[in-house]
C-alpha cells in the first residue's frame, strides 16, 4: 500500500503557469472525500501539473485508490496519474517509493481485468441515445485499460509494466476471462481506444495460434445471448476467427 510523508498543500504552484492561481485553489478547498476524476486530471497533468513534484505527491496515494474503485471518471485521470508515475520516476526511486508504484498500477490493472463484463445496447437502446447504430457493445473497463497501458508505453520509463499486463493476459490456459480479455484487447486493434504501440505487445495480439486457442476458451460463453446477442459474434467476425 502506498503511503507518503508528503504533507497536504495549503497552496499549489502551478509551476507550468497553465492554471491561474483562483483556479487551483477552488481545488484545494475541497476535501480528499470531494476530488474526483476531473480534479485528479487537473492536479497530476502531467504536462500541466497543479503543482510541483513535492506539492502534488500528497495526492497519489488516494488517486490510486479512486483509479481502483468502481468509478466511472476513472478515464478521466488514468492518463494523468500514469504519466505523472512515469515522469517522476527517478524522484519516486529517490524516496524509495518506485517499487511501490509498480505494485500500485500493476493493481489497478489486474482489478480492471478481473472481471469480462459486456454492456450491451440494442438498436432501440441506441435509437434512444440517437446513436445511428444497430447495436453497440462494449466491455467495462476495456478503455481505461487500453488508455492507461497507451500511456505507460508512451511515457517509457514505466513501459515494462504495460508489456508484463499483456503477457499475463496471453497466459489464460483455460481462464474464460482472461480469454476474454485477450481476445478483447486484440479486437480493439481496431478501434477507438487501441493497444500501445509497442512490437512486444504487438506480437502477442496478433498471435494466430494464441487468437485461436482462446477462441476455443470463449466459445462456450459465445453460446450464451442473454448477456449480448452480439458482441461474440462481432468480435469473432473482426478477428476472422
Amino acid at each position: 500500500m502506498l503511503t507518503t510523508s508528503y504533507k497536504r498543500p495549503t497552496k499549489l504552484s502551478g509551476p507550468n503557469h497553465g492554471w491561474s492561481p483562483g483556479f487551483l485553489n477552488n481545488i484545494l478547498e475541497k476535501s480528499d472525500a470531494e476530488l474526483d476524476g476531473v480534479d485528479y486530471r487537473l492536479l497530476f497533468g502531467p504536462h500541466l501539473p497543479a503543482g510541483r513534484y513535492d506539492e502534488i505527491m500528497y495526492f497519489l496515494p488516494i488517486a490510486f485508490d479512486y483509479l481502483r474503485g468502481h468509478n466511472t471518471d476513472k478515464l478521466e485521470m488514468v492518463s494523468s496519474v500514469f504519466g505523472f508515475c512515469s515522469n517522476n520516476a527517478k524522484n519516486l526511486e529517490a524516496d524509495g517509493l518506485l517499487d511501490t508504484i509498480v505494485s500500485e498500477i500493476n493493481e489497478c490493472l489486474n482489478t480492471w481485468s478481473n472481471k469480462f463484463e459486456i454492456v450491451h445496447f440494442d438498436e432501440k437502446a441506441c435509437l434512444e441515445k440517437e446513436w445511428t447504430l444497430t447495436h453497440m457493445d462494449y466491455v467495462k473497463d476495456s478503455e481505461v485499460i487500453l488508455e492507461g497501458t497507451t500511456d505507460l508505453v508512451r511515457f517509457e520509463s514505466l513501459k515494462h509494466i504495460a508489456v508484463s499486463f499483456y503477457k499475463s493476459i496471453a497466459l489464460f490456459d483455460d481462464n474464460q476471462i482472461k480469454a476474454s480479455w485477450f481476445l478483447e484487447l486484440s479486437r480493439s486493434r481496431f478501434g477507438v481506444y487501441t493497444p500501445p504501440e509497442c512490437e512486444e505487445i504487438s506480437t502477442l495480439l496478433t498471435d494466430k495460434k494464441l487468437l485461436n486457442k482462446a477462441y476455443d476458451v470463449v466459445y462456450p460463453l459465445a453460446l450464451d445471448e442473454s448477456v449480448s446477442p452480439t458482441y461474440w459474434k462481432d468480435t469473432f467476425n473482426q478477428l476472422s476467427l
